[in-house]
């Protein structure tokens, strides 16, 4: 059985190299669109395929443009056509690199995945860790930082994709990939749909301070391009944070770690959410995860931060369609010629003329 697994990174150099390592400790491929990433996450992806690992660069056409979502959706079709005609996968799940799938004893998972039914749609449910403290060691697992996760009545899955279900039904991956899509209706209705009992996905979206308020503003800026209704549920867990950065303008280990206790958890449901004591299971693949390449230096994710701050910044005011509004006009001549040292007065100006709007 050939295993791809498909990985799109955004400003993951302090993950990637550790969900590299260890998903391919299973997996026979990884399947990685560059995602245009401006921080050196690139740099450790060809570093670890220098050193032989079987990552593979994939390059989409890009031929159908659209928002952001539209654009990854289609990037994600196009690498599942590839992983399965190109590569020759006879199972492909997509994975975000802040998703580490585990078998709850602590085994490898291969076996498991190997011993799914062709004809069955399999989930995986999310379990989210609970943010510590920010990583120090540039050779430790990141995952083996945290030993803590929620527990919630309201679990997300993810799900993968097998040869049969692709050649028979062509279905495509809902947004967010949590559950397979088809385009005739009646087609769900005849695949058995399964939750995983042994097979979860680590879930660490908030891992250190920096990267939560990259996380959390580029997160926010990137919806803002959306133009999304007021009431729109995406991007909810992003709001309190973002509103807690603006106000103080800095978040500390305490926050992060409430924040990560009810990562994706609507306020409603909070009273709802407990903890569980116990880290990410890794007993089959202990020795093989050290790290070459990473580096949590704080003073690297801060001058990372300013990069991501500025790319994204540029990017939304790129895409503003009012060409007459004079405040815009005046944001973007400033913009083409920003740079770190403008950035912290520009971006005053720029959350208050957003909020505004």
């Amino acid at each position: 059985m050939k295993i791809i697994a498909t990985c799109i990174p955004k400003y993951e150099s302090d993950l990637i190299e550790s969900n590299c390592r260890y998903m391919l400790t299973f997996c026979d491929a990884i399947l990685l669109f560059d995602n245009y990433n401006i921080d050196n996450t690139m740099d450790i992806v060809q570093s670890m395929i220098k050193e032989g690992l079987n990552i593979i660069v994939f390059q989409p056409s890009l031929s159908k443009g659209g928002d952001f979502i539209d654009a990854r959706e289609h990037i994600i079709e196009e690498m599942v056509n590839a992983a399965f005609q190109a590569y020759g996968a006879d199972l492909v799940f997509i994975f975000d690199p802040d998703e580490f799938l585990f078998h709850v004893d602590g085994h490898n998972p291969r076996g498991e995945l190997e011993n799914l039914a062709e004809d069955c749609e399999y989930r995986f449910q999310w379990r989210n860790y609970i943010y510590q403290n920010d990583p120090v060691d540039n050779t430790g697992f990141l995952p083996a930082f945290f030993s803590e996760y929620q527990i919630t009545p309201y679990p997300f899955y993810k799900t993968a994709l097998s040869k049969y279900l692709f050649n028979r039904y062509s279905p495509s991956f809902e947004t967010g990939n949590h559950a397979l899509a088809f385009s005739n209706p009646s087609e769900r209705g005849k695949i058995p749909m399964i939750k995983s009992e042994k097979l979860h996905l680590a879930h660490f979206p908030l891992r250190s301070k920096m990267q939560t308020m990259t996380k959390i503003l580029t997160g926010k800026i990137q919806l803002w391009g959306l133009n999304y209704p007021p009431d729109n549920l995406v991007g909810f867990h992003l709001s309190d944070i973002y509103d807690n950065i603006m106000n103080t303008g800095m978040i500390s280990e305490s926050d992060v770690r409430q924040y990560s206790l009810y990562y994706a958890v609507q306020e409603e449901y909070h009273s709802t959410i407990t903890s569980a004591a116990g880290g990410m299971p890794i007993t089959h693949c202990a020795g093989d995860v050290r790290l070459k390449y990473t580096n949590y230096d704080a003073n690297e994710a801060q001058r990372l931060f300013l990069l991501f701050l500025m790319d994204r910044v540029k990017k939304i005011i790129q895409g503003v369609h009012d060409q007459n509004d004079e405040k815009i006009s005046l944001l973007k001549k400033e913009i083409e010629s920003l740079t770190p040292r403008k950035l912290e007065k520009l971006l005053n100006r720029f959350f208050h003329f957003f909020r505004l709007k």
